[in-house]
């Protein structure tokens, strides 16, 4: 049983989309089993991304007019997990 755990994209992805119950009891298991869980900036990018493919043609135009750089949403993702300002001088940083 580990005490803690770090999910990449493709556990979500599962999560999310697979029809497969018996896969989606294992990763529920290891949720409860696992202490502290963790997901990093760029997983959840990641995860937003596919999840806008997933979503079709409205959800990917709605991302597009907003569309900002992967380092800037990989900052924005982190100063919100650790809900804390973006100290920038760049004008389009705000969060």
């Amino acid at each position: 049983m580990p005490k803690r755990s770090i999910y990449d994209a493709r556990f979500f992805v599962e999560c999310f989309y697979s029809g497969d119950r018996s896969l989606l009891e294992k990763l529920k298991e290891d949720i409860r089993s696992t202490r502290e869980r963790m997901v990093s900036a760029i997983t959840l990018h990641e995860i937003c991304c596919i999840g806008l493919k997933k979503e079709g043609r409205e959800v990917a135009e709605l991302r597009a007019k907003y569309r900002i750089p992967m380092a800037d949403s990989i900052i924005a993702a982190t100063a919100q997990i650790k809900k804390c300002p973006i100290v920038s001088d760049d004008p389009t940083s705000k969060v």
